[in-house]
């Protein structure tokens, strides 16, 4: 295991996609003094800058302010990742962090009840549920799309020949089947089903409403790992904040593809790692009027539809995330 912090001539370069800075500055505030103090005072001397400036209203006050505002907001940001930089190596230097990688997890996982900080890197799936729900409800429109789009020569030929056999048609027979031929090569619907492009509506809608339900818009980072031998796969899975993103979600998965290429790291906190989630400590109640069994009840029931969405799977860690990164 790696506990060790990097020297400040080793330390590597991080290029973040998430960074929860209010998350690092609340842990950070409470391990070290000191940290935060730069980001007060330089918003306080900013302020104290521009009251301090002479000269009539409206002459260069209100650029000055959008200078000073923006300035300090691009400054604020360049202080989070280095900030950053200083709360991570704090961790290690207290041997508070559990790392791990594909090279050593086969050792390390028996030490995940030991730690409340983990570092896991590994290539990245990117879970979109709320893009997910979005094709969902334009799926069948989609598939109709992409059928005209990849076959539109070859329709537009069809389309053709059985128009010049229906004009040259001499019998009702003929007609009739050239007819019946036109109109399926215009029924794209009926195309893109014959090639898993087309789905019951009703499902879609009932698929979409579960998604919604279960998961509202949850964007979700995941690392699958296996041990030496690979016969076990494990995966650490951390539900991200939108608003903490470094960049738009498509721009990001557009970058490093929906399963990355190149490994990213996942720092937080381990905040479900067991076999699997304890059963709540509530009997069958046998006195329909009484009204806190029937709400215990009622919770047990919505704990039980909650597992299928929110329940971890088997060999799962779930992390709280402050960052992803990469290291360059």
């Amino acid at each position: 295991m790696k506990s060790t912090p990097k020297g400040k001539n080793k330390r590597k370069i991080k290029s973040f996609i998430y960074l929860d800075e209010y998350k690092m500055y609340s842990i950070s505030s409470q391990i070290f003094e000191g940290l935060t103090e730069y980001v007060i005072n330089h918003s306080k001397n900013s302020k104290q800058d521009l009251e301090s400036q002479e000269g009539p209203v409206g002459s260069g006050r209100v650029l000055a302010d959008i200078i000073s505002r923006e300035s300090s907001v691009e400054e604020r940001k360049f202080l989070h990742d280095y900030s950053y930089n200083l709360f991570e190596e704090k961790l290690f230097e207290d041997k508070k962090v559990l790392e791990i990688e594909t090279s050593n997890i086969s050792k390390e996982l028996e030490n995940l009840d030991n730690y409340e900080f983990i570092k896991v890197k590994g290539r990245l799936l990117f879970s979109d549920i709320k893009l997910i729900s979005e094709t969902i409800s334009d799926f069948n429109q989609l598939g109709e799309a992409l059928v005209y789009i990849t076959n539109f020569q070859n329709l537009e030929q069809l389309k053709q020949q059985y128009s010049d056999v229906l004009s040259h048609a001499k019998n009702r027979n003929d007609k009739a089947f050239a007819k019946q031929a036109v109109r399926k090569v215009d029924d794209l619907s009926a195309i893109a089903q014959k090639i898993g492009l087309n789905m019951d509506q009703g499902f879609l809608d009932r698929l979409k409403f579960v998604l919604s339900y279960g998961y509202k818009e949850q964007f979700e980072v995941k690392v699958y790992l296996s041990t030496d031998n690979g016969e076990n796969y494990y995966l650490f899975s951390a539900p991200l904040k939108r608003n903490y993103l470094k960049e738009e979600e498509h721009l990001i998965v557009s970058k490093f593809s929906r399963y990355s290429e190149r490994e990213f790291a996942i720092f937080g906190m381990i905040t479900q790692s067991k076999g699997s989630q304890a059963d709540l400590p509530i009997k069958q109640g046998t006195n329909p009027e009484d009204i806190k069994q029937a709400i215990s009840q009622m919770v047990l029931g919505i704990l039980n539809i909650e597992k299928q969405f929110v329940g971890k799977v088997e060999n799962e860690i779930l992390i709280d995330p402050i960052a992803v990164y990469r290291e360059i």
